[in-house]
């Protein structure tokens, strides 16, 4: 792995806030305990306020001269103290992963920015590594084809051949296949009334022998078209020569097996033992002399079928020696170097499309991250505004509890109220955990917004920079391609 790929790998797994990371912080908040406003009414009744004050009015109790406050109101008190202490410990427990958040999502937009400015580089490292990597392999698939070319080059330079090859290919190459084929069916079928006369088989039989006869003598000129033939185009004299005895040896050969074949049905019709014997004996007596015209009809039908079938392995391939197997190996090269410049650029094409990718990625990445940053500060002035509204409404309630109780104590008294029931209660300092200081948060966010707005506006440039990489790379690998296939055949 390179150097810039390294660094790449290494920002992202630090600065990508996972989809659980980000639902855990959601689920945190979601979980702590949410605390209803008190209320006064209900906290009257659950206490026995009234019922209480007026019973310990009638008794004087608290009296004249305390200084401490009576059970009831202490009783009030604490269950206002435990109140704010619950709010206190909800307030800060938001805040606290509030301000997680928002440090992380401060971070992420550092690392978010940096990490994306490593796009550009890890995408030109990773090209150079590919191309690096697969040079020794593009080098030797170039030379194999190079050599394959000037083989085929000085190959028709050479034999002076200015024509593409005569190749049959695709739907053709398997006619020319069925069409053997059908020679030697339809040869055996045309030859099969003959054999069936002299065959105890009768046209089974007779359909039978002519077949393999058939077969033998379609097959001998075939190979012979296509090994033998070609030599009669070659441009040297003396395999020309070679040429025109292939072809008298082909034309010899077809004509001994029609005879032979011929000779063969004239003793099946004598209806006598050892058919092959005499027919070799009459033969070599007399290979012209037949005995009915069905057996010259027989020797001409297996001319025919032998003729055309060395035509059709002439043809099979190129019909100059030699020119169809070189434009082969030749195009097999073509198409291996073809392939491989081919694969170069779709990986290139991919790196581009994955750095591209990872462009708007990080782009809606830090615009999530600054909705996230704002939506998070609103919620943590939202959750302090809560916490101080539940704490005035918790101190106008224990007032109004205590100064009810008083009124009431006070009126079913025979002596005077004490004089602390002038005072209001005072409550304990509640000390808060969780910094609350939403300039500073909206501080950073500006911050925040500002190194994305920087990469924001550099975004174009990027992509204009990947793409002028992407070109460079992909129109060096068009140049090597068409400096090779397009140079011509006779450079």
């Amino acid at each position: 792995m390179s150097f810039f790929s390294k660094i790449w790998k290494f920002f992202s797994n630090l600065f990508t806030l996972s989809p659980i990371e980000k639902s855990e912080s959601i689920e945190a908040i979601s979980k702590l305990p949410q605390f209803d406003e008190i209320e006064m009414k209900k906290m009257e009744q659950e206490l026995d306020l009234t019922s209480q004050a007026r019973k310990l009015g009638e008794k004087n109790i608290p009296s004249s001269s305390d200084h401490i406050l009576s059970g009831i109101e202490s009783s009030i008190r604490s269950e206002i103290e435990r109140y704010r202490a619950k709010c206190a410990s909800w307030r800060d427990s938001r805040i606290n992963i509030q301000d997680k958040n928002l440090t992380d999502l401060v971070l992420q937009v550092k690392g978010l920015t940096d990490n994306a400015l490593l796009i550009k580089e890890s995408f030109t490292q990773k090209v150079n590594d590919l191309l690096s990597q697969r040079k020794i392999e593009l080098d030797e698939v170039e030379q194999s084809f190079s050599r394959a070319k000037k083989e085929l080059c000085e190959f028709r330079q050479k034999h002076r051949i200015d024509r593409d090859p005569i190749k049959p290919s695709g739907g053709k190459y398997f006619f020319m296949i069925m069409l053997l084929l059908a020679l030697i069916i339809v040869e055996g079928v045309a030859n099969a009334y003959f054999f069936a006369q002299g065959s105890d088989g009768g046209l089974i039989g007779g359909f039978i022998q002519a077949g393999m006869f058939a077969f033998v003598n379609v097959t001998l000129a075939c190979v012979q078209g296509r090994y033998s033939l070609p030599f009669f185009n070659h441009r040297n004299m003396g395999l020309k020569l070679l040429g025109i005895l292939a072809w008298i040896i082909c034309l010899s050969l077809i004509i001994t097996v029609a005879l032979g074949v011929s000779h063969y049905r004239d003793a099946m019709a004598l209806d006598v033992e050892n058919t092959a014997k005499i027919a070799l004996n009459h033969f070599i007596s007399s290979p012209f002399t037949f005995n009915d015209i069905n057996s010259w009809v027989l020797c001409a039908v297996t001319c025919i079928f032998g003729i055309a079938a060395a035509f059709d392995g002439l043809y099979l391939n190129d019909p100059y020696p030699f020119y169809g197997k070189t434009d082969a190996r030749y195009k097999d090269k073509r198409d291996e170097y073809d392939s491989l410049i081919n694969e170069l650029k779709e990986e290139i094409e991919e790196f581009k499309e994955e750095a591209l990718m990872n462009l708007d990625n990080y782009e809606k990445l830090l615009r999530n991250n600054l909705v996230q940053q704002d939506k998070i500060i609103n919620d943590k002035i939202h959750t302090h505004s809560v916490f101080e509204h539940r704490m005035e409404h918790a101190q106008t309630t224990l007032q109004g509890l205590v100064q009810k109780f008083r009124n009431e104590n006070a009126a079913y008294r025979t002596t005077p109220a004490p004089l602390y029931f002038q005072k209001e209660i005072e409550l304990k300092k509640i000390d808060l955990q969780a910094e609350f200081d939403p300039n500073h948060d909206r501080d950073n966010l500006d911050k925040s917004e500002q190194k994305a707005n920087e990469f924001f506006t550099r975004i174009a440039d990027f992509k204009a920079e990947i793409n002028r990489t992407f070109n460079q790379q992909f129109d060096h690998l068009n140049a090597i391609y068409d400096m090779k296939f397009n140079g011509g055949l006779n450079e």
